[in-house]
């Protein structure tokens, strides 16, 4: 009877969000298009310039809100970035947020799955100012396996195999990404890993932080002991003060004091 009951009180929340971000038009052709068991479905978003591709099962609703409904990775910044890395970009929601709020921006997004990867395609395709990366994000450069291939494709986390496989995909560093950046700054780094962030901030040389202004990070720690230790640690370290905005926390750099006038 619980179950039952929390399903008839999540009906009408989900049909509320979908009204509430698309409008009743797309808010419809989602729930017809959903009984028409069609695949993808193509939506309009406000502020979005260009259609929106959703899958109609699994994940991708709960993410569509999330990034355009609370936009909880839209964090202020004190100027325009040049230079944004989205790490675990999944189909690229949050990818189309930052590429239409900072069109002049350089945005590299960095996502392992082959799934999510083709979607993304599809949804960034226009955007030429992008460019995916399909590898994951680790320590290093050593082959990975998504080990949870069954759960919902938002929660798909990788772990190390002795060799490449057909199944795998090669790891990229941190400092990889800072030199396929050619160098520069980069402005704004979100990170979505699924607890990958405790490799990535405990292990080896931490010096491409000096190139990141501002960190957007969704931290693990129900999947991976120990990955807030390692972030936060590490951003202290090189002098970041945290900020928590729903389920990620922004690190930033302090602002330089202001210059007294006599």
């Amino acid at each position: 009877m619980n179950g039952i009951a929390t399903s008839i009180v999540r009906i009408p929340i989900r049909i509320v969000r979908l009204i509430r971000l698309l409008g009743v038009r797309y808010a419809m052709h989602f729930a017809l298009a959903s009984l028409r068991r069609k695949a993808i479905i193509e939506l309009r978003v406000p502020g979005i310039a260009t259609p929106v591709f959703c899958r109609n099962s699994g994940s991708d609703i709960f993410v569509l809100w999330q990034t355009f409904g609370k936009r909880e990775s839209d964090v202020p910044l004190d100027s325009d970035p040049v230079v944004i890395v989205d790490g675990g970009a999944y189909t690229g929601f949050t990818t189309l947020l930052f590429a239409n709020r900072f069109p002049q921006a350089e945005i590299i997004a960095v996502e392992p799955d082959e799934e999510n990867a083709r979607l993304f395609r599809r949804n960034l395709d226009s955007y030429r100012n992008v460019r995916l990366v399909q590898r994951a994000i680790w320590k290093s450069r050593t082959p990975l396996e998504i080990k949870n291939p069954d759960d919902w494709s938002w929660a798909f986390s990788v772990t190390e195999v002795p060799s490449a496989t057909t199944c795998s995909v090669a790891g990229i560093t941190m400092a990889d990404l800072v030199e396929q950046a050619g160098g520069r700054r980069i402005n704004l780094l979100k990170l979505d890993i699924e607890g990958a962030e405790r490799e990535v901030f405990s292990a080896g040389s931490l010096d491409w932080l000096e190139f990141v202004d501002t960190l957007v990070i969704e931290i693990h720690d129900c999947f991976v002991a120990g990955c807030s230790d390692a972030v936060n640690a590490a951003m202290e370290q090189h002098g970041f003060i945290a900020d928590v905005r729903g389920q990620y926390t922004v690190f930033s750099r302090p602002r330089a004091p202001m210059a007294r006038t006599t």
